[in-house]
């Protein structure tokens, strides 16, 4: 089902994270999906001065159909002009538009499932009857009523074929950023009045760690904002948590960095993913093992995830920083930090033997 996450900086900048993995069937690892993606490209955000980013957990093919469906409608969207001065389109407005779109599909889906089933939609069961060949037949059976009700009511009781839950996460020039979540359980969408917000498995991991994080802020201080690399490294740290303790939580996490306070697209949206973006979970993973202090993780996560730091710099960094380096590269290749083996004292940094 995947994890997402979002944290907010202040009013104008946050961050959101997602992994790549779901479990086909309840069985079967598959740790190759695309759950993040910023929605408007780069000439219509710049024409609507509006960012919006789509973060979604459930089932792949569900989700690839509303991530498309929700582009569709986002074409349609042009600025409107009161006394030839440009309007900001709000956020509030682009979120509908997706979470209208996710109702409408989710929708869909149990229909189509409802009537391969039983021959009967949604509509057709909340009226207690349907039509076929011209009669009108009554929904009476107990055992068929209590299945389309666990279906239209309750998603995630149908065999995970209709799980989709969103965090719709964005910009305007006028108010802001601002996250709203949909959840495919209810058909409900939720306005995100906190600092963060957590869908998915796990999310229970997630959302203790940035508790704590977040909680050690009083109220004056939460309301003026979070230091960007600090939040990003407590986002980094509560992520790889969740993909120890959890499954269907794995591959390479997605970063997405909103900053409202850039000129344009291309600067206010940044994205993290691939080998920079596995990197920065093995620098919190270090500071989490306590190989590095917190100065040196903070240092690192800046350059790798703001600053454009490149890989084999910043790889030589984390080692040189690094107390036993040797014993890093053994955890970060899986090995248990508590049973090391003791062949490790005779290896360098990114273990290759030491010279005589």
């Amino acid at each position: 089902m995947s994890m997402a996450a979002l944290i907010k900086f202040n009013s104008q900048s946050g961050a959101i994270i997602c992994d790549e993995e779901y479990l086909h069937a309840g069985k079967r690892r598959v740790p190759y999906g695309d759950y993040l993606e910023s929605l408007l490209d780069e000439k219509q955000a710049d024409e609507l001065d509006a960012e919006l980013i789509y973060a979604m957990v459930g089932t792949p093919s569900l989700s690839g159909e509303v991530q498309r469906e929700i582009r569709k409608a986002l074409g349609k969207k042009h600025k409107r002009s009161v006394n030839d001065e440009p309007e900001v389109v709000p956020f509030d407005d682009l979120a509908r538009i997706c979470t209208d779109t996710a109702r409408t599909l989710v929708k869909k889906w149990q229909d189509r499932r409802l009537d391969a089933l039983y021959g009967f939609n949604s509509d057709d069961f909340n009226r207690g009857t349907f039509s076929e060949d011209g009669k009108n037949i009554e929904i009476s059976q107990e055992a068929v009523k209590k299945r389309a009700s666990e279906m239209t009511s309750r998603p995630e009781k149908s065999i995970a074929l209709i799980e989709h839950s969103a965090i719709v996460f964005g910009w305007d020039r006028k108010n802001g950023i601002a996250g709203v979540t949909f959840d495919s359980a209810t058909g409900s969408s939720s306005y995100i009045s906190g600092a963060f917000e957590v869908i998915g498995r796990g999310s229970t991991a997630v959302k203790m760690t940035l508790q704590e994080f977040v909680g050690r802020q009083d109220v004056s201080s939460r309301r003026i904002g979070r230091d960007p690399i600090e939040s990003c490294t407590a986002l980094l740290c509560a992520y790889a948590k969740c993909e120890e303790q959890f499954h269907e939580v794995g591959g390479y996490p997605r970063i997405i960095i909103l900053d409202g306070s850039k000129l344009k697209h291309s600067e206010r949206v940044k994205e993290i993913a691939n080998a920079p973006a596995k990197l920065a979970k093995e620098i919190v993973n270090a500071y989490r093992w306590e190989f590095i202090d917190r100065k040196t993780a903070h240092s690192l996560i800046e350059g790798v995830v703001f600053a454009n730091l490149g890989f084999d710099e910043a790889e030589e960094k984390l080692f040189a920083s690094c107390r036993e380096p040797s014993k890093l590269e053994l955890c970060l290749r899986g090995y248990k930090p508590g049973s090391l083996p003791t062949k490790a004292a005779s290896f360098s940094a990114h273990g290759k033997p030491k010279k005589k």
